[in-house]
């Protein structure tokens, strides 16, 4: 599996979890639907079994289980000892082919607050796949190329109300903003004797070229627009940037295709929905790569609500 590097630091408000007296901490965990499930696209009816062990007597008149479904809460109830049997509703998928919903068991305290500790919290994933999924996914691939296309023929990330036009993969990729990413993804390829990064989304690389060792490496960037990977060869043959190439890659639907020392994804996966930056994720793992370098947002407790191919939201890879 990947080792995973990310930049940020998670901070939560949080009780802490006390154990019984004896030095047992009480846990939570959810026994069904087991996680990645997958399930039909229809509207359902699904239970949910949580266990919760460990928990005194006096914890249990104090501490609450909540569940939450897609980051909103469904069900808060008094905690105790055992395994607990919820019924969930989850409507139709709507026009989406892949559709991913989170339940999340959270024990908490008497105000409502996430109580700190392993085994405070467990998470499950669902999958849904639409039954002409062959079909609707080929239609949504061109979509999405299609919305890159023109964010990049209109430099609608960098539009330029004040002239400047620096890079058409937006504000985050001015030069000036990326000297701390640079300086940083320099030392994990100098730590790790690195030799090959697959870079996930690279934008016109407007940056990438100044990361301190970068053109000692096999440098290789992947991104959705055929446009821009032509311009990005075409520059880099004129720098005489011999060691890097440029691939016509749509993540969520080709993966990476082959394995690389390091998978950098900066500003990437929060452009995409959830369930596609979910199957670029297990793209990522599935390559036989050695170490993910990518962002998250810290104050992202749950990765709700989505987003159309294209626009923006926080993400944590820390979090459901």
């Amino acid at each position: 599996h990947l080792y995973v590097f990310v930049i940020g630091i998670f901070a939560t408000m949080c009780s802490s979890l006390e154990h019984d007296g004896d030095g047992v901490f009480p846990y939570v965990s959810i026994l069904e639907p087991v996680h990645d499930s997958l399930l039909p696209s229809e509207a359902i009816e699904i239970k949910t079994s949580v266990e919760i062990k460990g928990l005194s007597r006096e914890q249990a008149r104090s501490y609450r289980l909540i569940l939450y479904l897609n980051g909103a809460i469904v069900y808060n109830v008094a905690a105790s000892t055992g395994k607990v049997d919820l019924m969930l509703t989850i409507s139709e998928n709507g026009g989406s082919c892949f559709q991913l919903h989170f339940i999340e068991a959270v024990l908490a305290d008497g105000d409502g607050w996430q109580l700190d500790g392993e085994g405070s919290r467990d998470f499950s994933r669902i999958l849904r796949r639409c039954k002409d999924h062959a079909g609707v996914e080929a239609k949504r691939d061109s979509e999405r190329t299609g919305v890159f296309d023109k964010i990049f023929q209109d430099f609608a990330w960098d539009p330029g109300s004040d002239g400047t036009r620096e890079t058409r993969s937006g504000p985050g990729s001015y030069f000036a903003r990326t000297e701390a990413v640079r300086t940083f993804v320099g030392q994990v390829l100098a730590n790790h004797s690195a030799r090959s990064l697959f870079d996930a989304g690279c934008g016109d690389a407007h940056w990438q070229h100044a990361i301190p060792g970068i053109k000692d490496i096999r440098y290789t960037g992947a991104d959705i627009v055929g446009d821009m990977i032509e311009a990005n060869r075409a520059a880099a043959a004129a720098a005489g940037w011999s060691s890097a190439s440029f691939q016509v890659r749509d993540l969520v639907r080709d993966g990476v295709g082959g394995a690389y020392d390091v998978i950098l994804c900066r500003d990437t996966l929060f452009h995409l929905p959830l369930t596609d930056a979910y199957r670029v994720l297990r793209a990522f793992d599935d390559s036989g790569s050695r170490l993910l370098v990518a962002h998250y947002d810290e104050d992202m407790a749950h990765n709700w609500p989505d987003i159309q191919a294209g626009g923006w939201h926080s993400i944590n890879l820390l979090a459901p």
